[in-house]
């Protein structure tokens, strides 16, 4: 696939490849090894929780109410929720341009919970003079944050991993063209141009007006 980048005046073209093999199994690391976990709560009379977009459920435990006459239950699992960096990959294996250039653009945000335990418990401390509201917020921060560590114990930092992906994609620059170049061959077709996210586009006029009477 081609990549495309405005630098000053110039519109730079670069060739994407990749083994696709190596790229599906760093994903699969990361799925498997950086997926953040927290606890879901429900009660129902079926497990009938839908998942948002990036989360799957595990560990679906139902507990039964003493004296349910209405047939309802108490659920407790486990949301798992896979880095968006696993769906751009898959978007970046069947070709999508614009997959890499939010791969390349990707921040990581590995969490440190043993920092944010010691910052909710220097909070606590300090919000023991305050209203009792307020220091009981920060001790429920804490117990959230001392649950998460627990149920986070395996998961790994994606830092690594997301450099070995970038390490697997090679990028290889082709060639440049003033911008100015592009212009007049968009101007004999009719037609203006774009970069989006790495994707270059030529736009007809018919195109632009459609696009103009939508907005």
């Amino acid at each position: 696939m081609y990549y495309y980048e405005i630098k000053d005046s110039f519109v730079e073209k670069y060739l994407i490849t990749f083994n696709p093999e190596q790229i599906q199994l760093i994903k699969e690391e990361i799925a498997r090894k950086c997926s953040f976990k927290r606890k879901g709560k429900m009660m129902s009379t079926g497990f009938n929780a839908i998942p948002e977009a990036g989360e799957v459920f595990e560990n679906i435990e139902e507990i039964k109410i003493e004296d349910n006459t209405e047939g309802v239950y108490y659920y407790q699992f486990d949301i798992v929720n896979i880095p968006k960096l696993v769906q751009l990959i898959d978007d970046l294996l069947v070709g999508d341009v614009q997959a890499y250039y939010q791969i390349k653009n990707y921040v990581v945000n590995d969490r440190n919970f043993d920092e944010e335990i010691f910052g909710a418990s220097k909070d606590l401390v300090e919000s023991s003079s305050n209203s009792s509201t307020n220091k009981s917020q920060q001790l429920d921060k804490l117990e959230e944050l001392l649950e998460l560590k627990e149920l986070n114990a395996d998961i790994e930092p994606m830092q690594p991993y997301y450099e070995a992906l970038m390490n697997s994609i090679d990028v290889q620059f082709i060639g440049r063209l003033r911008s100015e170049k592009i212009d007049e061959v968009a101007s004999f077709l009719n037609s203006s141009w774009e970069i989006v996210n790495g994707e270059f586009k030529f736009i007809s006029s018919e195109e632009k007006e459609k696009q103009y009477i939508k907005e």
